[in-house]
């Protein structure tokens, strides 16, 4: 991991403030000392988050519990962090935060820096970046699984826009979607434009229905060490990288697989779109700032399970550039967001708690109707969205809050007003207890 561009965050502590520093008396001359930064504990001290980050000032820490903090659980979204707070989880697999498709997530307007790490983000809407909304600033985004949000417009991942220079590193950006395929936006996993100068960095961009990360205006990220993993729809559209920024970015040292149409579209030195192969690419144009990107399977562990560990063989493994900071075993950085470990892939990480999981369609192809059977570990409300071979929404079930254990949902072949629906494949995405599982239904009339 490359070292942060940042000065190291203020350490918090549990208290109470009693105004905007504290006075010392010596003799007739005061002197003010600034306050110590303090914790704010979801649910502890507080039973929102949104509550523990309106008393948030900058210096603060709002430490989310394990759990799902939803808007059945009484949250608002989105959630606005101050600047100079830092926002986090137990980590990424304990702490959840699911907006049920009623808002963005999180957004960060501030002209500062904020943190938000080691959560789970998931069920954000909206026009510009469903999961995270990056708006200003020099903010920190890290450890975090943006998963299954939706955007309308930019970003349905993360967006960063205006002259924004986050630095987002070591995320799992995956499944997120357009929330309207026909409509003229086109939301990306992650959007970087305006003057922005964000630095992207041992992140894994999987799944989305779109490019994985998109550059344009004159923004001019530095993108590296990540994997774009089977980002677009097949036969239709997706990229790993969308290029049409800034001359000053930097694409180098990442990992592109089985993106729908190319590893990277941009322009060549005719000015002509091209898509191209990640090496292609590299060397389209001599010192354009795009260089040592790969083309291979970064073998990862379990991705059904949302488990992102390298496999053995990977060629992610010390892929990375030599010249930055290596990984905590001091060989050369691996890409993506988890560092290999020969120790730990022996056998499949244990599902989380968290999680929903083996989704089934029986029987499957099918004519007229169908069941999705699957398993959910905890209580959690549960939504159901179908879409079409073009990513059109065609159906979308709230089943409410379901118990624990085996569950199965019905599906008759029909759109929401109740039409039958043509022959062809559809995908059946189920979200809930913080993740998201996605199933292939094929009906033949």
């Amino acid at each position: 991991m490359s070292p942060s561009p940042y000065p190291p965050f203020p350490p918090g502590r549990i208290g109470r403030r009693r105004g905007p520093g504290r006075f010392v008396g010596l003799g007739l001359l005061l002197i003010a000392l600034p306050a110590a930064g303090v914790t704010h504990r979801v649910p502890e001290d507080h039973p929102t988050v949104g509550a523990a980050l309106a008393l948030s000032v900058s210096g603060d820490e709002v430490v989310v519990g394990a759990g799902v903090w939803s808007v059945s659980s009484g949250e608002t979204f989105p959630l606005v962090i101050p600047d100079g707070v830092h926002l986090h989880g137990v980590d990424a697999d304990s702490s959840v935060l699911e907006a049920q498709g009623t808002a963005a997530v999180v957004v960060l307007p501030g002209s500062g820096r904020a943190r938000l790490t080691d959560l789970t983000l998931t069920g954000g809407a909206g026009d510009w970046g469903g999961g995270v909304a990056i708006q200003a600033g020099t903010h920190e985004v890290a450890r975090n699984r943006i998963l299954a949000n939706g955007a309308l417009r930019r970003g349905s991942g993360i967006d960063v826009s205006g002259d924004a220079s986050p630095w987002i590193h070591h995320n799992v950006i995956w499944a997120n979607f357009d929330l309207d395929l026909i409509d003229s936006g086109d939301p990306h996993g992650i959007q970087c434009g305006g003057s922005s100068r964000a630095v992207v960095e041992h992140n894994l961009v999987g799944r989305t229905d779109s490019n994985g990360l998109f550059v344009l205006e004159t923004a001019a990220p530095i993108i590296r060490h990540n994997i774009f993993f089977e980002n677009g729809i097949p036969g239709w559209r997706g990229r790993g990288i969308c290029f049409f920024g800034g001359a000053q970015t930097q694409i180098h040292h990442n990992l592109f697989h089985a993106n729908a149409i190319s590893a990277m579209v941009l322009r060549d030195a005719n000015g002509v779109l091209t898509d191209a192969t990640a090496a292609a690419a590299s060397a389209l144009i001599p010192g354009d700032g795009i260089y040592d990107n790969l083309d291979g399977d970064p073998l990862l562990w379990d991705i059904d399970n949302l488990d992102f560990r390298l496999r053995p063989g990977s060629p992610a493994i010390d892929a990375g550039d030599s010249t930055l900071p290596g990984d905590p075993d001091g060989s050369v950085a691996d890409l993506g967001p988890f560092p290999f470990e020969p120790t730990a892939v022996d056998a499949p990480r244990p599902i989380n708690a968290q999680r929903l999981h083996s989704a089934r369609v029986v029987p499957n192809p099918f004519n007229p109707a169908t069941e999705v059977v699957f398993a959910l570990e905890v209580s959690s409300r549960v939504r159901v969205t179908v879409l079409d071979a073009r990513g059109r929404r065609v159906l979308d079930d709230d089943m409410g809050i379901l118990e624990p254990g085996d569950r199965r949902w019905f599906f008759d072949g029909r759109d929401q007003r109740g039409r039958p629906l043509a022959s062809g494949v559809y995908r059946v995405v189920i979200r809930g207890a913080g993740t998201a599982v996605i199933a292939r239904a094929v009906l033949v009339r």
